[in-house]
Protein backbone atom coordinates (compact mmCIF):
# COMPACT_ATOMS: atom_id res chain seq x y z
CA UNK A 1 0.00 0.00 0.00
CA UNK A 2 1.25 3.23 -1.07
CA UNK A 3 1.75 5.48 2.35
CA UNK A 4 2.66 8.79 -0.01
CA UNK A 5 0.98 9.70 -3.52
CA UNK A 6 2.53 12.55 -5.74
CA UNK A 7 0.73 15.81 -5.91
CA UNK A 8 1.03 19.23 -7.76
CA UNK A 9 -1.08 22.26 -8.28
CA UNK A 10 -1.95 23.90 -11.05
CA UNK A 11 -4.73 26.64 -13.37
CA UNK A 12 -6.20 24.61 -16.18
CA UNK A 13 -7.60 26.24 -19.16
CA UNK A 14 -11.08 26.03 -19.70
CA UNK A 15 -12.17 22.83 -22.23
CA UNK A 16 -11.93 24.46 -25.19
CA UNK A 17 -8.66 25.86 -25.29
CA UNK A 18 -7.73 22.57 -23.57
CA UNK A 19 -8.95 20.75 -26.29
CA UNK A 20 -6.44 23.14 -28.54
CA UNK A 21 -3.57 22.96 -26.87
CA UNK A 22 -3.68 18.91 -26.65
CA UNK A 23 -4.10 19.17 -30.05
CA UNK A 24 -0.70 20.74 -30.27
CA UNK A 25 1.04 18.53 -28.11
CA UNK A 26 -0.02 15.95 -30.46
CA UNK A 27 1.75 17.59 -33.30
CA UNK A 28 4.43 17.23 -31.51
CA UNK A 29 4.75 14.11 -29.95
CA UNK A 30 3.78 13.00 -34.12
CA UNK A 31 6.14 15.44 -35.77
CA UNK A 32 8.85 15.81 -33.45
CA UNK A 33 8.89 12.52 -31.48
CA UNK A 34 8.37 14.04 -27.74
CA UNK A 35 5.44 12.40 -25.76
CA UNK A 36 6.14 13.39 -22.08
CA UNK A 37 3.82 16.88 -22.34
CA UNK A 38 1.16 14.66 -22.89
CA UNK A 39 1.60 12.75 -19.83
CA UNK A 40 -0.47 16.00 -18.12
CA UNK A 41 -3.34 18.00 -18.74
CA UNK A 42 -2.37 21.63 -20.25
CA UNK A 43 -1.34 23.62 -17.26
CA UNK A 44 0.08 26.94 -15.72
CA UNK A 45 2.08 24.81 -12.86
CA UNK A 46 1.52 27.36 -9.58
CA UNK A 47 3.47 24.45 -7.23
CA UNK A 48 5.83 21.81 -8.43
CA UNK A 49 5.02 18.01 -7.67
CA UNK A 50 4.89 16.96 -4.11
CA UNK A 51 4.75 14.02 -2.13
CA UNK A 52 2.06 14.23 0.54
CA UNK A 53 0.33 11.30 2.53
CA UNK A 54 -2.51 9.12 0.75
CA UNK A 55 -4.32 9.04 4.39
CA UNK A 56 -4.50 12.91 4.70
CA UNK A 57 -5.66 13.85 1.22
CA UNK A 58 -8.79 15.28 2.39
CA UNK A 59 -7.10 17.20 4.79
CA UNK A 60 -4.91 18.09 1.97
CA UNK A 61 -8.08 19.54 0.06
CA UNK A 62 -9.93 21.23 2.54
CA UNK A 63 -7.09 23.12 3.45
CA UNK A 64 -6.31 24.13 -0.19
CA UNK A 65 -9.64 25.06 -0.62
CA UNK A 66 -10.06 27.46 2.32
CA UNK A 67 -6.71 29.07 0.92
CA UNK A 68 -7.97 29.33 -2.68
CA UNK A 69 -10.96 31.02 -1.50
CA UNK A 70 -8.57 34.12 -0.80
CA UNK A 71 -8.59 34.99 -4.02
CA UNK A 72 -10.17 36.21 -7.01
CA UNK A 73 -11.11 35.26 -10.60
CA UNK A 74 -8.63 36.71 -13.13
CA UNK A 75 -7.95 37.03 -16.59
CA UNK A 76 -5.36 34.66 -18.36
CA UNK A 77 -3.78 35.49 -21.57
CA UNK A 78 -2.03 32.97 -23.63
CA UNK A 79 0.19 34.64 -26.53
CA UNK A 80 2.27 33.02 -29.04
CA UNK A 81 5.61 30.63 -28.04
CA UNK A 82 8.44 30.42 -25.68
CA UNK A 83 11.34 28.83 -24.92
CA UNK A 84 13.93 27.11 -22.54
CA UNK A 85 16.20 25.66 -24.25
CA UNK A 86 17.65 22.70 -24.65
CA UNK A 87 14.65 20.68 -24.85
CA UNK A 88 11.47 22.65 -23.53
CA UNK A 89 8.82 24.81 -25.74
CA UNK A 90 5.72 26.20 -24.65
CA UNK A 91 2.82 28.35 -25.09
CA UNK A 92 3.50 32.13 -23.04
CA UNK A 93 1.33 33.06 -20.54
CA UNK A 94 1.35 36.48 -20.21
CA UNK A 95 2.89 37.99 -16.91
CA UNK A 96 0.50 38.74 -14.18
CA UNK A 97 0.36 40.56 -10.54
CA UNK A 98 -2.64 38.14 -9.55
CA UNK A 99 -1.57 35.36 -10.77
CA UNK A 100 2.20 36.28 -9.40
CA UNK A 101 0.35 36.69 -5.75
CA UNK A 102 -1.07 33.11 -6.08
CA UNK A 103 1.78 31.85 -6.83
CA UNK A 104 4.30 33.34 -4.05
CA UNK A 105 1.21 33.37 -1.50
CA UNK A 106 1.13 29.37 -2.10
CA UNK A 107 4.84 28.98 -1.38
CA UNK A 108 4.58 30.47 1.60
CA UNK A 109 1.16 28.88 2.77
CA UNK A 110 2.92 25.40 1.72
CA UNK A 111 5.47 26.01 3.32
CA UNK A 112 4.02 27.27 6.81
CA UNK A 113 0.57 25.13 6.94
CA UNK A 114 1.81 21.93 5.19
CA UNK A 115 5.47 21.97 6.01
CA UNK A 116 6.24 20.91 1.93
CA UNK A 117 8.87 23.26 0.46
CA UNK A 118 8.67 23.97 -3.51
CA UNK A 119 11.47 22.12 -5.81
CA UNK A 120 11.94 25.44 -7.67
CA UNK A 121 12.85 28.48 -5.97
CA UNK A 122 10.26 30.92 -6.54
CA UNK A 123 12.26 33.80 -5.74
CA UNK A 124 14.34 33.19 -9.00
CA UNK A 125 11.19 34.37 -10.70
CA UNK A 126 7.74 32.73 -12.06
CA UNK A 127 7.88 32.28 -15.94
CA UNK A 128 3.93 30.89 -16.17
CA UNK A 129 3.51 29.10 -19.21
CA UNK A 130 1.71 25.90 -20.46
CA UNK A 131 4.34 23.45 -21.99
CA UNK A 132 3.75 21.64 -25.35
CA UNK A 133 7.30 19.48 -25.46
CA UNK A 134 9.67 19.20 -22.61
CA UNK A 135 12.16 16.06 -21.31
CA UNK A 136 12.15 13.68 -24.41
CA UNK A 137 12.79 15.96 -26.79
CA UNK A 138 16.04 15.70 -28.24
CA UNK A 139 18.04 18.55 -29.16
CA UNK A 140 17.88 18.22 -32.83
CA UNK A 141 14.54 18.13 -33.09
CA UNK A 142 14.20 21.50 -30.48
CA UNK A 143 16.17 23.45 -32.87
CA UNK A 144 13.70 22.02 -35.73
CA UNK A 145 10.53 22.58 -33.40
CA UNK A 146 11.30 26.07 -32.54
CA UNK A 147 11.62 27.32 -35.75
CA UNK A 148 8.46 26.03 -36.87
CA UNK A 149 6.70 27.12 -33.64
CA UNK A 150 8.49 30.64 -33.17
CA UNK A 151 6.80 31.46 -36.79
CA UNK A 152 3.33 30.52 -35.43
CA UNK A 153 0.67 32.60 -33.16
CA UNK A 154 -1.76 31.42 -30.78
CA UNK A 155 -4.05 34.00 -29.02
CA UNK A 156 -6.64 32.80 -26.63
CA UNK A 157 -7.56 34.67 -22.98
CA UNK A 158 -9.80 33.03 -20.19
CA UNK A 159 -10.47 33.36 -16.64
CA UNK A 160 -8.67 31.68 -14.13
CA UNK A 161 -11.84 30.67 -11.73
CA UNK A 162 -9.58 28.36 -9.18
CA UNK A 163 -6.79 25.94 -9.55
CA UNK A 164 -6.85 21.92 -10.00
CA UNK A 165 -4.22 19.68 -7.51
CA UNK A 166 -3.76 17.19 -9.88
CA UNK A 167 -2.45 13.70 -8.94
CA UNK A 168 -0.12 11.06 -10.62
CA UNK A 169 -1.67 7.67 -11.12
CA UNK A 170 1.41 6.05 -11.77
CA UNK A 171 1.78 6.52 -15.29
CA UNK A 172 0.46 10.21 -15.75
CA UNK A 173 -1.15 12.82 -14.14
CA UNK A 174 -4.80 13.26 -13.73
CA UNK A 175 -7.05 16.48 -12.85
CA UNK A 176 -7.77 15.34 -9.38
CA UNK A 177 -9.65 18.20 -7.40
CA UNK A 178 -10.73 21.50 -8.93
CA UNK A 179 -11.32 24.69 -6.31
CA UNK A 180 -13.09 27.71 -6.92
CA UNK A 181 -11.50 31.50 -6.70
CA UNK A 182 -14.11 33.91 -4.50
CA UNK A 183 -15.74 35.80 -6.81
CA UNK A 184 -17.41 38.18 -4.21
CA UNK A 185 -13.95 38.65 -2.59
Amino acid sequence: MKSSQLYFIAIIPPTEIEAEILQIKQYVWETYDSKAALRSPPHITLFMPFRYPVDKEELLIAKLEEFVRQFNPFKVQLENYGLFPPRVIFIDVHQNPKMEDIYFALDQWMKKQLKIVGKDNPYRGFTPHLTIAFRDLKKANFKIAWEYFEKRSFKKSFSAEGVCLLKHNGKFWEKHHQMSFNPEN
